[in-house]
């Protein structure tokens, strides 16, 4: 009797370890991207900016908000904000 409860318990033991909390990862979907070329209009969002160093992070997307790949040749011009 008693190893019949000790089966019963260790299989129970087994069955909830093998559970895992894997089943709440978030899936994160690709983002769509395109090609520059193929966008007829590009908006320009900065993302990040360190003054110190004036290193800036910055996305390029068409007006349906595509992120778009392939700059290669770009200038950056410093501008006044006025406030």
């Amino acid at each position: 009797m008693n190893k019949l409860y000790i089966t019963a318990l260790l299989t129970s033991l087994t069955l909830i370890s093998s559970c895992s909390h894997d089943d709440d990862e978030v899936i994160v979907l690709p983002l769509a991207v395109a090609d520059i070329d193929s966008a007829g209009v590009i908006l320009r969002g900065l993302s990040s900016f360190d003054r110190p160093s004036g290193e800036l992070e910055f996305t390029l997307t068409d007006d349906k908000g595509v992120r778009l790949t392939g700059a290669s040749a770009y200038s950056i011009q410093p501008t006044q904000v006025s406030t």
